[in-house]
């Protein structure tokens, strides 16, 4: 009888080991889950953020530019008079045509018929403020019951007389009323049968309509302008032949605006292509036909929107670019961290399983299966997550990068477990060296390619090497400290040894000769600092410098921070300038004359007869150039009266002939002085708007010879300024009020660069979080080794709070030069690759090209990073280091 016993099955390898680690397993889950779901949402949301970027872009550009306008002449191809209901035909066959990229707006369209010239009224009641009698135009809009309320009257019939209504505002200008015939001259007539009032003035259904909404302030052509009003009237739908009379011609209209909530980023080249199809190509000879209206015209501000828009989102797709890409190195480097921290945690006992005969094959499937258990779920859970939370029309790069990142999370650790088992004992130097030193000329020649080309141009995307050069830099920076640090920081500890005290030694030499089996300080948690620094430095030195521009930009159109102008002859009121002056927020202000359209007299000046001149004491004037950057000089240059009477000058480049001449002012009033030019100077900020040929007169002796130039009707200051308080000084004087602030926040409203500055920020905060937690891993990784000394320590006498200081010594320095190296390599990247970057785009206003290293921005970053990381460490080595220490003690030392 056999006593042979069947052997027993062996115990499951995945539930044994996720059973035996279980803290472990839910850590890898939860890291998984959280690169899963970033890297799934970046996509999405980097898609949604540009779609609703786009989307206000456009919305701010108004409904008349994103609308096609359509356009053509009465008749159409029958000769006839249309009505109301032909127009209704046309506008089903237009709006039939829009496909998906273009679809109507809900607002639907705004079509009518109106006269293209308004006819002066002869009526003698009605108001006319100068003498100039107001106009009236003459339109017929379709759905005005709709957008309206009849207040008085009646809305116009198919009598045999042209009846109109008026808006009740328009009409109470113009001082008309129901019952009022409106004489056009010419034997035509215009009864006013009923007054409306607007349910909504700011409804897009009355934007471009001219005034019918209220009465419009017109001034007449000549010089100098009078004033006069003009109101729109609108006719019934049958009597459309009275708009070509009374306009004396007319043209149909229908304004289709484009929904533009429906416009995505992705699909912007084939809404361009569909666009310019209806501008000028085949869908608008297509419409002519189908209408029958061979002269039929569109028009639409769309094709500039886009083409602006393609061009904003351009240039600011580096910073847009940088930021994800600086925040995926640093989660890589926190797996392949995680990966090390399990080699560890193994090592022994996959050695064991290697000397007992298991295969390498064998042990890479068992590996995967147990990541795949941990991983996996958490990897789908993740991505479903934010395909959930971020709905947009497109997934496929979502779900891509989902996958990537999954397949490299589920192998870092079966690969990085079982590589070192390939050929145990083998130190990889030489091939280490050898992959560094190809990092470093990879490095270097991909600055000097950006540097000898420049930044791509806007319509060939987004520059790879702008944004992978930062990035290699960092790494290249890593690398080089990784190899620097055990010399660097070895010195310092022998110093230290030789000291007394126990903690700095003790951190210092094992900060320098690393943890474990390792000969060196890991490239990974430094690599992880570097990276978030200088993705973080770099981004922040192009956003302060954009910043920085515009307000420059800013100040450059305003000539100051604060400037006061006046019509041309008014004068700022008595007292304003010493009252304005003491305003809080004033630091450097003056008060100017200038004068538009004067004579140069007794010279060879060919076809500028008349200039501007500026009327200001040359001393605080050159202080506001110099802010302003523009048109600077030595004010010593126009010190006093010459020998010879005449009072020095400067000219303007476009004078440079009139350099060293003497030659005569002669201001509109008929006021002569005689001048001499001393230099020549750019177009000052303080007459842009006016003609660029200016001379820049010292005041004192200019008033001397002159005193009629001694008024004051311009006032500029610098400092932040209250504008209200400067309106309040001014009164009832009709004065400008211009800051630079306001012009800065009107360049800096740009959606489709504030999506790009957002989703940098984001990833900026990613990026740190990925650091500090690579950081942290690093203390876990090195946590049992220094736990065993501490606790071995311990029962030497060390106390535990020098305990706590031997953790901190040991991590800080790596930290913090990991920070500078960081800052270091932000620094370099702005230097190597800033002059080729053009911020103009960006800024909104045309500046140099160039960017120029800040120190701020990027000390900023680097600090926050540091006492981040600072604070990481000390909250682990007090919360964690000290547990471990008596868990050491408790359990001895099982190594």
């Amino acid at each position: 009888m056999s006593t042979d016993r069947p052997t027993p099955p062996g115990a499951p390898w995945v539930r044994t080991r996720l059973g035996a680690a279980r803290t472990a397993a839910v850590l890898a889950a939860l890291l998984a889950f959280l690169v899963v779901l970033l890297a799934t949402a970046l996509p999405r949301a980097m898609d949604r953020g540009a779609d609703r970027a786009l989307r206000q872009y456009l919305k701010d550009g108004g409904v008349t530019d994103t609308s096609l306008v359509v356009t053509a002449t009465s008749g159409g191809t029958t000769g006839r008079e249309e009505s109301g209901a032909d127009l209704d035909r046309t506008v089903g066959q237009l709006t039939d045509r829009m496909t998906e990229h273009l679809r109507p707006a809900p607002s639907g369209p705004v079509y009518g018929r109106r006269g293209l010239r308004p006819r002066a009224l002869q009526n003698p009641e009605l108001a006319a403020p100068e003498g100039v009698p107001p106009k009236l135009e003459v339109l017929y809009l379709q759905g005005l019951a709709k957008h309206a309320k009849l207040v008085s009257g009646k809305w116009p019939d198919d009598g045999t007389t042209p009846q109109t209504v008026l808006s009740e505002s328009g009409a109470r200008t113009l001082g008309a009323k129901v019952g009022t015939v409106l004489n056009g001259g010419g034997g035509l007539g215009m009864t006013v049968v009923g007054l409306y009032a607007v349910d909504d003035p700011a409804d897009p259904y009355w934007t471009g309509m001219g005034c019918l909404v209220s009465a419009c302030s017109e001034y007449t052509a000549g010089k100098p302008p009078y004033q006069y009003w003009e109101v729109g009237g609108l006719i019934g739908p049958n009597q459309l032949e009275v708009v070509g009379s009374w306009g004396e011609e007319a043209e149909n209209f229908w304004r289709l605006p484009v929904d533009i909530d429906r416009l995505r980023n992705d699909q912007l080249a084939d809404i361009q292509t569909e666009t310019a199809a209806y501008v000028g190509g085949t869908t608008n000879v297509e419409l002519a036909y189908r209408t029958g209206r061979p002269a039929l015209r569109i028009t639409s501000g769309l094709p500039e929107l886009f083409e602006q828009a393609q061009a904003e989102q351009a240039a600011a797709a580096p910073l847009a670019a940088i930021g994800p890409a600086g925040a995926a190195g640093v989660a890589a480097v926190v797996l392949c961290l995680a990966a090390a921290l399990g080699n560890d945690r193994r090592t022994a006992e996959l050695r064991l399983l290697a000397a007992r005969g298991a295969s390498r094959a064998g042990l890479l499937r068992r590996l995967l299966g147990e990541s795949a258990v941990t991983t996996l779920p958490a990897a789908v859970l993740g991505g479903a997550l934010a395909l959930m939370l971020l709905p947009t029309f497109r997934w496929g790069n979502a779900v891509l990068a989902g996958t990537l990142v999954t397949l490299f999370t589920l192998l870092s650790l079966p690969l990085r477990v079982v590589a070192p088992q390939l050929r145990p004992g083998r130190r990889p130097g030489r091939r280490r060296l050898v992959a560094e030193l190809l990092v470093l000329v990879v490095t270097a020649a991909a600055v000097f390619e950006l540097r000898r080309r420049g930044v791509s141009a806007a319509n060939q995307g987004v520059d790879v090497l702008l944004i992978v050069a930062p990035l290699l830099l960092a790494l290249s920076g890593a690398l080089l400290l990784v190899r620097l640090q055990p010399v660097t920081v070895g010195a310092l500890a022998r110093w230290t040894g030789r000291r007394p005290g126990l903690v700095g030694f003790l951190g210092l030499a094992r900060a320098t000769r690393g943890t474990g089996e390792q000969a060196r300080p890991s490239v990974l948690p430094l690599l992880a600092l570097v990276l978030a620094v200088t993705t973080a430095g770099f981004g922040a030195t192009l956003v302060s410098a954009v910043d920085g521009q515009r307000h420059q930009a800013a100040r450059f159109q305003v000539g100051a921070d604060t400037a006061v102008l006046l019509p041309e002859g008014a004068q700022l009121p008595e007292g304003f300038t010493a009252k304005a002056d003491a305003l809080p927020g004033v630091h450097d202000a003056v008060a100017l004359w200038t004068e538009d359209e004067v004579f140069v007299r007794d010279s060879d000046l060919a076809g500028t007869p008349r200039v501007t001149i500026v009327v200001v004491d040359p001393a605080k004037y050159a202080v506001l150039a110099h802010a302003a950057g523009h048109g600077e000089f030595d004010p010593a240059v126009l010190g006093g009266a010459r020998a010879d009477g005449t009072v020095p000058v400067l000219v303007t480049k476009d004078l440079a002939n009139l350099a060293g001449a003497k030659f005569g002012l002669r201001t509109q009033n008929g006021d002569d002085l005689s001048v001499t030019a001393r230099g020549i100077v750019d177009t000052p900020a303080t007459v842009a708007g006016s003609r660029s040929s200016a001379v820049i007169v010292p005041a004192g002796p200019a008033i001397a010879q002159t005193p009629a130039l001694g008024h004051v009707n311009r006032w500029y200051a610098l400092g932040a300024t209250d504008p209200a308080g400067v309106t309040a000084l001014l009164g009832k004087t009709s004065a400008e009020v211009r800051t630079s602030a306001a012009v800065t926040a009107a360049l800096a409203h740009n959606p489709l660069q504030g999506s790009a500055e957002r989703m940098f920020w984001v990833s900026v905060v990613a990026a740190v979080g990925f650091a500090l937690l690579a950081v942290l891993l690093a203390l876990v990784r090195a946590a049992p080794d220094r736990a065993a000394i501490l606790a071995r320590l311990r029962t030497m006498g060390m106390r535990p709070r020098e305990g706590v200081g031997v953790i901190m010594v040991e991590s800080l320095p790596q930290a913090f030069t990991g920070t500078l190296i960081g800052a270091l390599g932000a620094v370099l990247a702005v230097l190597l690759l800033g002059p080729a970057i053009d911020l103009t785009t960006m800024v909104g206003a045309p500046v140099a090209t160039g960017l120029a290293p800040a120190v701020t921005p990027v000390l900023g970053q680097a600090a926050v990073i540091a006492a981040l990381t600072t604070l990481g460490v000390l909250a682990e080595a007090a919360l964690f280091g000290r547990r471990q220490i008596t868990t050491e003690l408790r359990a001895g030392d099982a190594r």
